[in-house]
């Protein structure tokens, strides 16, 4: 038997072993996977030896799209597909835009996937709720589900844009969501906090962390893992900023970890709020906001420990002229930050377990979110999304290179671990230096129920 690929002599990292070994693919599938000594026949093969080879990365949080009514975030699908490919990335999740009416769902559904039509990568997406206007739990669970995309985003805050969803609600759905077989991610800001700090506090960047405190951000964490924990939900809590949160949330012990899920990104492990005062402040405004020094390293001492489930980069860019003509004003600044293209490097530079990086990267995401394990693993008979990664490079990062972003948060910074190539289902897409893929590569990914105790 011929097979069309092969990745010859790596070390296949797929989360919890690391062996040498040879992966052979045919019709976008891992096919067969040996030792180094038993080569097999291929049309085509690649030398790995020396590098490492991964499951391809899953990034559980992008904004592509996003419409702020005057800006609208600057990469598109097509766009970011390239940045998130030259990171090793072959799926990624989107939101929809917040819906606060029933006869909207399949609306702002329809307007993703013809955005999604020049994707190069595969795709997920989440299902964004704003201020509920007359749709009940049952509805949601049973859209959502049958459109194949169970996995449902809320808000604690943004209650004057509209966007909040009430406590009440919020455990509503909680409940349903284990017997229904849907995720509930959590944007975890407490309103009330935020709305009294700015009564008191100047509505500048440089005083984007005391406004949306870490106060804001533990209080709102930990009812929703109290509600998550009594209505025995899966609950994704979404891009958590400090490490005073966990250390919080472990003074509960274990009693909540069967029902949520913490994801972090990698400027809350590798920035402080010290950004927030230069002269450039404005391309950090994002939230929830830049921690304390003290903070961040709370933060990676958890990660480290395994107490983190998943990183997503929170992906949000917008044009530096659209920054530095709202600054310092809060109330009109667009808060995102770029930051795809880099996570790798930056996660292998403050981690040097491969075994835990799969899992951030690849495994958990897909587990929690219904990929698993077609997506995020090794294993024969599943789509041959592969990153060969040379594990020491050592390199600086400087301007993206990949998709619009104009500026890179991590500009300057020395980092380790480099992507030599990325596979989306057994074809090369990149190379080590260019996107090799035509656009429309990508699929979306039609995900099946998920139940996090199966």
């Amino acid at each position: 038997m011929s097979y069309e690929l092969a990745l010859i002599g790596g070390k296949l990292c797929d989360g919890f072993n690391i062996r040498n070994g040879n992966i052979y693919i045919s019709e976008e599938k891992i096919k067969a996977i040996t030792p180094c000594d038993v080569i097999l026949e291929a049309r085509q093969s690649y030398d790995c030896s020396g590098f490492f080879v991964f499951p391809g990365f899953i990034d559980p949080h992008v904004h592509l799209n996003l419409d702020l009514g005057k800006y609208i975030s600057s990469d598109n699908y097509e766009t970011a597909s390239d940045a998130a490919l030259s990171d090793g990335v072959t799926t990624f999740f989107d939101f929809t835009e917040p819906v606060r009416f029933k006869e909207d769902f399949e609306k702002v559904l329809e307007d993703k996937f013809l955005q999604a039509k020049k994707s190069k990568v595969d795709y997920g997406l989440h299902f964004t709720l704003g201020e509920n206007q007359g749709f009940n739990a049952e509805e949601i669970a049973s859209f959502t589900i049958d459109h194949g995309i169970p996995s449902v985003k809320i808000f604690t805050a943004y209650g004057d844009s509209k966007r909040r969803t009430d406590r009440g609600f919020m455990y509503e759905l909680f409940r349903l969501s284990s017997k229904k077989g849907f995720v509930v991610l959590v944007h975890s800001e407490d309103d009330e906090l935020i709305r009294n700090n700015m009564r008191h506090i100047p509505a500048i960047i440089d005083n984007l962390s005391r406004i949306r405190s870490t106060e804001s951000e533990l209080v709102a964490v930990l009812d929703v893992v109290l509600l998550a924990r009594l209505g025995k939900g899966q609950v994704y809590i979404v891009h958590l900023s400090s490490g005073k949160t966990l250390e919080e949330l472990h003074k509960l012990k274990n009693s909540w970890s069967d029902n949520v899920v913490i994801e972090t990104c990698p400027q809350y492990l590798l920035l402080d709020n010290s950004r927030l005062k230069g002269e450039e402040n404005y391309l950090f405004s994002f939230c929830p906001p830049l921690r304390s020094e003290g903070e961040r390293d709370k933060l990676l001492e958890f990660l480290k420990k395994g107490r983190v489930q998943t990183i997503g980069t929170d992906h949000c860019p917008f044009s530096i002229s659209e920054k530095i003509e709202n600054a310092p004003d809060l109330n009109s600044i667009p808060y995102g930050l770029p930051t795809l293209g880099f996570t790798f490097s930056l996660m292998r530079s403050l981690i040097s377990d491969p075994l835990l990086l799969a899992r951030l990267l690849s495994v958990n995401p897909a587990k929690y979110l219904g990929l698993f394990p077609e997506k995020g693993s090794l294993i024969p008979g599943t789509d041959a999304d592969l990153v060969v990664i040379d594990m020491d490079k050592e390199w600086t990062i400087g301007t993206p290179i990949f998709g619009k972003a104009e500026y890179s948060p991590y500009h300057g910074l020395a980092v380790k671990g480099k992507i030599a190539m990325t596979f989306l289902r057994g074809e090369l897409a990149y190379n080590g230096k260019e996107i090799t893929l035509a656009s429309g590569a990508g699929r979306f990914i039609k995900r099946n129920p998920i139940h996090w105790g199966d």
